[in-house]
């Protein structure tokens, strides 16, 4: 083996050996003491078209089936590396006190480390019956904000004597998301250019650190995001940094006054949710007088939607 040859089967080795590494970095799968097993839709499959709507839901309390997914998903590895989203979302509900287990799944490109081909063939089957013979469904309630959401879902589950679930992110406190930019010369010299650029970052990061403090000291901060990039730019001789970071407050906390503890840095946006999403599975579709019916026992339910 020449030199050159020598040094591309290096290179693809490590290519290999770094793809490898990103595809199974992940923490194992662990479904054990599994009890029952949802399946539901992220998004629509196209294997379906108009069959699906989107809200079919299939739950999996046989045993020996529950078994199945078991023996082939737990303590097993998932790929990570594909960007075109997922398809399926299986949940797994574990013991009490274990909390359940998700897998997201995509039907046209998933891996694992080890059953890839029983796992697509199981699921694959599983994703069709959901779609033409569930045995439930999901209904999606908008909740008022200045409903807690575990008072909410406790007051469903108690009273309306329903299955409450939380399949999407409950984005219920309002927040500023805040802007910071730094510019600098481009060295003349390419080596210092990274350098460069990482240090006009840490000048719009303090920016915004600065400002955050100045916020915290006139308002109850609930949580915060961490700084995140916003805008990048070189253009002739400046290299521009723009960063961000989202502030979360209190239900009920005016927001619209946070630009004035500003110093450096600018408000991007503001959002006031005043509702946010939950979810319940039902046996059948719930009907007109079903929701209204839903609305009217429970005063923070303000409207009900398909999933």
């Amino acid at each position: 083996m020449n030199a050159i040859n020598r040094y591309r089967y290096v290179w693809i080795l490590v290519l290999l050996l770094t793809f490898c590494s990103i595809v199974f970095s992940q923490d194992r799968i662990d479904v054990s003491n599994t009890q029952e097993i949802l399946v539901t839709s992220v998004m629509k499959s196209e294997r379906f078209g108009n069959q699906q709507k989107g809200d079919e839901a299939l739950l999996i309390r046989d045993k020996a089936e529950v078994q199945r997914f078991v023996a082939l998903f737990n303590n097993n590895l998932q790929a990570k590396v594909h960007a075109c989203g997922y398809n399926w979302r299986l949940t797994f509900y574990r013991s009490a006190g274990a909390p359940p287990t998700e897998v997201y799944f995509n039907e046209n490109c998933e891996e694992f480390e080890r059953n890839t081909g029983p796992i697509c063939e199981l699921v694959q089957k599983t994703f069709k019956q959901t779609v033409t013979k569930p045995n439930a469904f999901l209904t999606n309630l908008k909740i008022d904000v200045t409903a807690a959401p575990d008072v909410a879902r406790d007051d469903l589950s108690s009273k309306g004597h329903l299955r409450v679930l939380s399949l999407r992110h409950v984005q219920r406190l309002p927040y500023v998301e805040l802007l910071a930019s730094s510019t600098s010369p481009i060295p003349k010299d390419k080596s210092l250019w990274n350098a460069e650029k990482a240090k006009t970052v840490l000048v719009a990061d303090q920016i915004l650190v600065n400002d955050i403090a100045r916020v915290r000291s006139k308002y109850h901060v609930v949580d915060i995001d961490e700084i995140r990039h916003s805008k990048s730019i070189s253009v002739v001789d400046k290299i521009f940094e723009e960063r961000r970071v989202a502030l979360y407050f209190d239900v009920g906390t005016d927001i619209g006054s946070v630009g004035k503890s500003l110093n450096l840095s600018k408000v991007g946006s503001t959002v006031v949710p005043d509702a946010y999403e939950i979810q319940i599975l039902t046996a059948a579709r719930v009907t007109e007088p079903e929701k209204q019916e839903l609305m009217k026992k429970f005063s923070f339910v303000k409207s009900v939607e398909p999933y």
